[in-house]
């Protein structure tokens, strides 16, 4: 009988302290950050199925981060209040990441909606919780412009230029103490950047002439006639639509609703402040702002070309804050097909 006692505190002791051996969450195995296409399906006002566009950007940092969500014309669904209404500038969303799952929530609270997803490659499968019906995402990464992908081409080869110069520098060190064998090696390495800067040479070649090969192939299948250029201006470092943009446009998707046989080219500007790749980047952007607005208010996409020019092409002079601002837009040009 003198064990009882003991018996009972060890077993309340182990009841107690069971709650703090939960399982912490599972370390992200992905990151999500980047711009992602794709398409939801659920059910609208009448129970009949729909099925239309999703995008998303991401900026993960470890297991968290932010970005936004756009669903596209689910404005008649039973979907959650903040997707209905969210427009063409999308949802604030804060993520979470445990392993390949991923929690997507408004940044005000869970309380305006949560949609969970599983990452499976390049691909993003979830659905929105909390709704009578099923809305279901899919989402793919979107591949980088072509512009983007020269860079990137050219900054690996860069880099392979500088380890093979690296390499160069440790043999020439490691032969200092034989003079014959230092100017060998050196003259190896050499000949290896060499290589390497031909073959990279080689590669933007290729790049360039992929580019203009494309050029030359939309010119010739979309021959068109420039009828009118509309431009929508941009707060300095912005890509939102401010309310003079937004009427601009509504009027621009009249006109065009009244003439199914034109089209539109969108491109993306910004002024001189700022580094290349940041422009470029900012212009894709704004150009995105643009594109997303006229598809909201009912323009169909193969109706729409877009390409951001970052600082590369300024209608005014960057010296003056009135060029600068002039520069910050998106031209929106209007084209008939060609007689």
């Amino acid at each position: 009988m003198r064990f009882g006692v003991p018996l009972v505190g060890l077993i309340l002791l182990t009841a107690t302290s069971a709650p703090a051996q939960q399982a912490a969450p599972a370390p992200p195995s992905v990151d999500v950050s980047g711009r992602w296409n794709g398409a939801w399906s659920g059910y609208g006002s009448s129970l009949l199925d729909r099925n239309d566009s999703a995008e998303a950007d991401f900026s993960q940092s470890g297991a968290t981060g932010t970005g936004r969500l756009y669903l596209y014309n689910i404005l008649t669904t039973d979907a959650p209040r903040a997707l209905r209404r969210a427009g063409a500038n999308g949802v604030p969303v804060v993520i979470h990441v445990s392993g390949s799952d991923m929690a997507v929530k408004h940044e005000l609270g869970d309380e305006h909606f949560t949609a969970r997803f599983t990452a499976k490659g390049n691909r993003l499968i979830g659905r929105i919780e909390g709704t009578q019906a099923p809305y279901e995402i899919t989402l793919e990464r979107a591949k980088p412009p072509l512009a983007v992908q020269i860079q990137k081409a050219q900054d690996e080869q860069q880099k392979l230029i500088d380890s093979k110069l690296a390499a160069a520098r440790a043999l020439a060190d490691q032969a200092s103490n034989s003079a014959e064998a230092a100017v060998a090696t050196a003259k190896e390495a050499a000949s290896k950047a060499d290589q390497a800067a031909a073959k990279a040479d080689e590669a933007l070649a290729t790049a360039e002439e992929t580019e203009t090969r494309l050029d030359r192939f939309l010119a010739a299948r979309y021959k068109r006639n420039l009828v009118e250029t509309v431009v929508a201006t941009f707060a300095f470092d912005k890509s939102d639509l401010d309310a003079q943009g937004q009427a601009t446009l509504t009027e621009l998707v009249k006109k065009l609703a009244e003439n199914p046989n034109l089209v539109v080219d969108l491109g993306g500007h910004t002024d001189s402040r700022g580094s290349d790749r940041y422009n470029l980047a900012l212009s894709e952007r704004r150009k995105e702002a643009v594109r997303r607005f006229l598809v909201d208010k009912g323009l169909e996409l193969n109706r729409i070309f877009s390409i951001g020019w970052g600082e590369f092409k300024p209608l005014a002079d960057n010296t003056s804050e009135q060029g600068r601002t002039a520069n910050r837009r998106v031209a929106i040009g209007i084209f008939a097909p060609a007689e």
